[in-house]
């Protein structure tokens, strides 16, 4: 229910900040896909296989993903063979793909897909992905190789991890600025348009949000904190926390450079059993909506690393929501908290493996916009708290809008309400409202 009233707001400013690399066109609007991560097992385990692929790929189409524009299909640290071959070059395990990946890139392109892969910076990759061997190459030395060989195979998107780099990194103290502005310039050279995606947080992930200027200038989206992991409350990857780091990096966002806060987790990864089609969930469906929710308002990437072969009923209402998608898919500044409600009680929650703290408020705006239309703004009114219902309240000064307005409701039923001045709605625990704001 909403009700109208006056409320005690908080503003924060955040800057429009220029695309440093004007001629830059990948990535205009935030990528949309799958990833392999937390598909066949649970979340690391890092297994892939090309049957695999196709069947999300048919799938993806079958239940209408495409329609709605999830259009990566990208594998995580689980394609490659251990070593290199006698040219020197990359190639898929064919244990895992029998076919070879050139021959399932060519298959996804004509089933209407793009096509990503998973590589390091360093000696190694971070996971053996559940094979008998000791690690699994990686790409240190080889940036222009393997740049040419992604670029002769046809793929679309590079996300670059950050293991092994340690004894590297001893003698190069700039070394994740190095060896990522080497490897950008390998791909930018390949001959092929590919999405990059790099590893902004560097050696030390508990580092203040915001990517540094290399990374805005090199990358497409870019990874500030740690992984994401199917759970809640966790302080180094646990959704709550990774949104505060995300509240903050507006300013960082825009188009074909894109904050990052890692894979949508809807409805629960795999489970330990390898079980193909089962849930796991960490999460609840409340929680489902507001990771969906700040993901989008904040433009980010919407890779969902979850099984997406059958999907679940929080599947289907997190993933196929055409206002929540036309939020995030905005060729527009990102969008972040914009305000608190100050009436609300404040419960501080620690974040980040030093455990600093990030907040104090729980009551939290968040905005973006206005969209491509020049007028509509998105806005998300997010109770943080663990376990209080909060009313919060939305005041049009927040987004700078005219009294008299228009909402469409992005989660309930969609439909366009007239607005005057403020108004207050009850948000669960851990909950969001969501709105698509438009002037009269």
């Amino acid at each position: 229910m909403i009700t109208k009233k006056g409320a005690s707001v908080t503003l924060l400013l955040f800057c429009v900040v220029a695309n440093t690399s004007a001629e830059r066109v990948i990535s205009k609007r935030p990528p949309m896909g799958w990833n392999t991560w937390c598909t066949e097992g649970s979340c690391g385990r890092d297994t892939c296989q090309e049957d695999e692929v196709k069947n999300v790929a048919r799938a993806m189409k079958e239940q209408g993903l495409h329609d709605m524009g999830f259009e990566y299909l990208n594998l995580d640290d689980c394609w490659c063979n251990p070593t290199r071959d006698k040219n020197g070059q990359l190639y898929a395990d064919p244990s895992r793909f029998p076919s070879g990946l050139p021959s399932l890139i060519q298959w996804l392109h004509e089933f209407g897909f793009k096509f990503g892969l998973y590589i390091d910076a360093g000696n190694t990759t971070c996971s053996t992905g559940l094979r008998n061997v000791t690690s699994i190459i990686g790409s240190l030395g080889f940036y222009e190789t393997d740049a040419k060989t992604f670029a002769n195979w046809g793929v679309d998107y590079v996300k670059m991890d950050w293991c092994s780099t340690e004894d590297y990194c001893k003698d190069h103290p700039n070394c994740n600025e190095e060896l990522i502005t080497k490897m950008s310039t390998a791909l930018r050279s390949s001959g092929r348009d590919m999405h990059f995606q790099c590893p902004c947080t560097g050696e030390d992930a508990a580092k203040p949000v915001g990517p540094f200027a290399y990374c805005q200038e090199h990358c497409n989206s870019w990874r500030f904190f740690d992984d994401h992991h199917d759970t809640w409350n966790d302080t180094s990857w646990g959704t709550a926390c990774i949104a505060q780091r995300l509240a903050t990096a507006a300013s960082f966002g825009k188009p074909s450079g894109w904050n990052d806060p890692d894979f949508l987790m809807t409805g629960g990864q795999g489970c330990p059993d390898l079980e193909v089609g089962k849930h796991c969930p960490g999460q609840t469906d409340v929680e489902y909506v507001t990771e969906m929710s700040l993901w989008a308002i904040a433009g980010a990437p919407l890779l969902v690393a979850t099984d997406i072969r059958n999907l679940t009923a929080i599947q289907r209402k997190v993933l196929l929501n055409k206002h929540v998608i036309e939020i995030n898919q905005q060729a527009v500044q990102a969008g972040g908290r914009v305000g608190f409600d100050e009436s609300c009680v404040s419960i501080p929650r620690q974040c980040g493996f030093t455990n600093e703290l990030h907040y104090s408020h729980t009551c939290e705006i968040w905005a973006r916009g206005p969209f491509e239309d020049g007028k509509t703004y998105g806005v998300v009114l997010y109770n943080n708290a663990d376990k209080m219902k909060q009313n919060i309240t939305f005041s049009p000064k927040v987004i700078q809008f005219p009294n008299e307005y228009k909402i469409i409701d992005a989660w309930e039923d969609g439909a366009e309400r007239n607005m005057r001045g403020n108004f207050t709605v009850e948000v669960e625990p851990r909950g969001v409202k969501m709105y698509q704001v438009i002037p009269s």
